[in-house]
């Protein structure tokens, strides 16, 4: 397992300095978010390089990267933009509709006939409503 995450390890230790570099610059920064973008070709998986876009944020919990591959080119979004306004969105969505599913149990259409599950569909999708009506509201 070592062997397959070292390339990568070794990719990221080459992009961003060390902890122990980062306590010089938590003294002058505190809290500080950046955005880099990187072109990226994995040595078997991928058939061409991708760019990665890395989200670096160091704070009080130390220090916290996140990574997002994408196909849009860097001449036509900047990385801050991509993860901010593409990514982030996204991500919100897909926890809504997770949110459904699990929490009002919407994915569960077990009944013997169509209008008894289109009826339960019904039932969530005003659960679902109201609680975001209550979520703005409040």
């Amino acid at each position: 397992m070592k062997k397959k995450l070292a390339p990568i390890t070794e990719l990221m230790d080459s992009l961003f300095q060390k902890k122990e570099d980062l306590e010089e610059v938590k003294k002058l920064v505190p809290i500080s978010t950046w955005y880099r973008s990187i072109r990226y070709k994995t040595e078997k998986l991928w058939s061409c390089q991708r760019r990665v876009v890395t989200k670096v944020c160091y704070g009080s919990d130390g220090l916290k990267m996140r990574h997002v591959v994408t196909s849009l080119p860097a001449s036509k979004i900047p990385p801050s933009k991509l993860y901010t306004k593409k990514y982030c969105p996204r991500g919100e969505i897909e926890n809504r509709i997770k949110e459904q599913q699990l929490d009002l149990l919407a994915d569960r259409t077990s009944t013997q006939t169509f209008q008894s599950n289109q009826l339960r569909l019904w039932i969530h999708s005003w659960a679902y409503v109201l609680i975001n009506a209550f979520r703005q509201h409040c």
